[in-house]
């Protein structure tokens, strides 16, 4: 059986590490040594710092820090002592789509793209070959979003190809106005815009700004209440607050895309994707530029 270790932290929150190689180490509530060498548990001190670290390998006097299990899951419990974190008041991870080596999974919930169309594979920003998806005109259709709550954060790595009217990150609905949210990375003056649809009744948020072709960029869209906001590499481009209670109903969305319009006069989008999240519940600036700045595998 697995156990469990704490370390109390800033503001005193608990954190905890499961030890996945059932290798036992114990830390007090000030993160003093018992049983343990001290290098690892500034090891997991390091990783409880970083709000996108999820996974440890500690080996001799080196340690490695993950912030999914696919990245994670390479290396062998007979010779490295794993770890995983466990938080109790981050915002639950509902979706996460990783590539690699030429695959695509969804790691939360086995919610895997499917019928992909005019897509392949190329190298992340890392310029790791076959870790992230170009689709060339294309999209990939998602099973029922159906997990998605009134509060949410959605961040996704992006490399547009390419100026198109409307052509999407994500729509994720149930057809043309109904339910949708809509990410566009290049609109009618090619900028970039979120939308919701609660039913049939739209709330937007228009930025002005035109991502440069053929860069990396991370972006992030959150929806809370009455307010949506729009981040760019880590920091706050544009707020928002609609002055309704809420923008967004809880609803399964049957109908959803990523790089597809639910308006048939859009085009596909042309862009390269990599680490596409969605958490329900609202991450802070803090730890939206904290996903940025990572350079996890």
């Amino acid at each position: 059986m697995n156990k469990l270790f704490f370390l109390s932290f800033l503001y005193c929150n608990a954190y905890g590490f499961e030890n996945l190689t059932n290798k036992f180490i114990q830390v007090d509530e000030h993160g003093n040594k018992t049983n343990a060498k001290l290098k690892r548990i500034n090891c997991l001190r390091k990783c409880l710092r970083l709000t996108n670290c999820m996974y440890v390998a500690f080996e001799f006097r080196d340690c490695s820090f993950f912030s999914s299990f696919e990245s994670f899951k390479f290396f062998s419990p007979n010779e490295i002592d794993l770890y995983r974190k466990v938080e109790s008041k981050r915002p639950n991870l509902v979706y996460y789509w990783v590539v690699q080596n030429a695959k695509i999974k969804e790691i939360m919930n086995k919610n895997d793209l499917y019928t992909p169309s005019n897509m392949f594979y190329t190298s992340d920003r890392f310029g790791k070959s076959n870790s992230s998806f170009h689709l060339d005109n294309g999209y990939v259709i998602l099973p029922p979003i159906d997990k998605l709550d009134i509060a949410f954060t959605i961040l996704a790595w992006v490399k547009l190809h390419s100026y198109k009217d409307n052509q999407r990150l994500l729509d994720f609905g149930n057809g043309e106005r109904s339910d949708n949210i809509i990410i566009s990375l290049s609109g009618l003056q090619t900028s970039l815009y979120f939308y919701i649809y609660h039913g049939s009744t739209k709330y937007s948020i228009n930025s002005n700004l035109i991502l440069p072709l053929f860069n990396w960029h991370h972006l992030g869209f959150v929806v809370t209440g009455g307010s949506s906001y729009i981040y760019l590499n880590g920091s706050l481009l544009l707020h928002k607050n609609h002055n309704v209670s809420n923008i967004i109903r809880k609803i399964n969305r049957t109908k959803s895309y990523i790089g597809k319009s639910n308006w048939a006069s859009n085009p596909n989008v042309d862009s390269e994707f990599d680490d596409i999240k969605i958490y329900n519940g609202v991450l802070t600036q803090y730890e939206i530029k904290d996903e940025y700045l990572s350079n996890f595998l």
